[in-house]
């Protein structure tokens, strides 16, 4: 589903190239995240300050369709990982 968004999110872009590199960008972000929770229980808190430190600084400047692409992967898996410690707690 998170791969969905960030493909549906990436087809917006208007160059050819842009949406290639935003969508890699995407997928290596929730690679990483995902791989990174199975090899360590708390690899969810990096990904979350990370994702947080990277909304507050990618409206500043001007970064390539790469970044953007891996910013928004990374809000993907926060709120995967968002999703399920809510979901666990309450259901």
């Amino acid at each position: 589903m998170a791969t969905m968004a960030c493909m549906a999110i990436c087809l917006l872009q208007s160059s050819i190239e842009a949406k290639l590199e935003m969508f890699s960008g995407s997928l290596v972000s929730l690679l990483v995240s995902l791989i990174g929770q199975l090899l360590f229980f708390v690899w969810f808190v990096p990904v979350i300050l990370v994702w947080v430190r990277e909304s507050i600084f990618v409206w500043r400047k001007s970064y390539p369709a790469f970044r953007i692409g891996f910013w928004i992967g990374l809000g993907a898996a926060s709120g995967v990982y968002m999703g399920g410690i809510f979901a666990y707690n309450v259901v």
